[in-house]
C-alpha cells in the first residue's frame, strides 16, 4: 500500500489501505503481518467513507507510516466511524520487516469512553513514531455488522481540534432543540393550548 508519509512534521495523505477478511477470526497479529508482507492483502483506495460490507468476518487493515523527520512524531490515528464494536490497533515500529517493537491499543463502541486510549467519543489512538523510521499499522476490526470506515493519521493537535469542532456542532444542535422545547413550554403556559404541549413532548 502507499505509505502515509510524514516529512519534517507535516502529514501526508493516505491514498490507499490494504485489507483482508479473516473468516473465523483465525489470524493473530504476527500472522496478519506475514500475510501483508507477502502481498496477500487487497489494496483499496480510500474515499470519504469506505464501505466494506455487512459481514461477520473479522477485518484486518494495514498501511505503512514513514516518518522522515529527525524528531519523534506526536501523531494520532483516527478511525472515522464511531459504531465499530471492537477495534485493535497494533503498531510495529522501527524495523517492521523484522521483529520490531509492537504496541497495542483497543477501543470500540463496546468500551466505555473513560477506558479508551484517548477518552473521547470517536475512535482515536496514540501513534507516536520514532524519528527517521518506518512503521507498520495493523488494525483489527471485529464488528459483526456494517463496516463503513476511513483511516486518518494526523498530528495530535489537528485530530483533537477536529473532534472539538464536531462536539461544538453537536452542542449547537442540542442547544437549538432545547430552545425550541423551552419556547413551546412558554407558549403552552401562556395560551393553555394542548397543541403546544404535544409538540413539546414530540421534540
Amino acid at each position: 500500500s502507499v505509505p502515509f508519509v510524514i516529512i519534517d512534521g507535516t502529514v501526508g495523505e493516505l491514498d490507499s489501505v490494504a485489507f483482508f477478511p479473516d473468516r473465523g477470526a483465525a489470524y493473530d497479529r504476527e500472522q496478519a503481518k506475514a500475510r501483508f508482507l507477502s502481498g496477500d492483502f487487497e489494496i483499496r483506495s480510500q474515499t470519504l467513507l469506505d464501505n466494506y460490507g455487512f459481514t461477520d468476518d473479522v477485518l484486518w487493515f494495514a498501511f505503512r507510516v514513514l516518518n522522515r523527520s529527525t524528531q519523534g512524531s506526536g501523531t494520532m490515528l483516527e478511525i472515522q466511524e464511531n459504531n465499530l464494536a471492537d477495534v485493535r490497533v497494533y503498531i510495529n515500529r522501527e524495523n517492521y520487516a523484522g521483529p520490531g517493537v509492537w504496541t497495542e491499543e483497543a477501543s470500540g463502541a463496546n468500551m466505555a469512553i473513560r477506558q479508551r486510549p484517548v477518552p473521547v467519543v470517536g475512535l482515536v489512538f496514540n501513534a507516536a513514531l520514532p524519528p527517521a523510521s518506518e512503521s507498520l499499522f495493523l488494525i483489527r476490526v471485529d464488528n459483526r455488522g456494517p463496516n463503513r470506515l476511513h483511516f486518518k493519521v494526523d498530528t495530535a493537535g489537528k485530530v483533537m481540534a477536529s473532534l472539538a469542532e464536531h462536539d461544538a456542532w453537536l452542542l449547537g444542535c442540542f442547544g437549538a432543540l432545547f430552545v425550541l422545547v423551552l419556547y413551546n413550554v412558554l407558549l403552552f403556559v401562556s395560551v393553555r393550548d394542548r397543541v403546544f404541549l404535544w409538540f413539546t413532548l414530540q421534540l
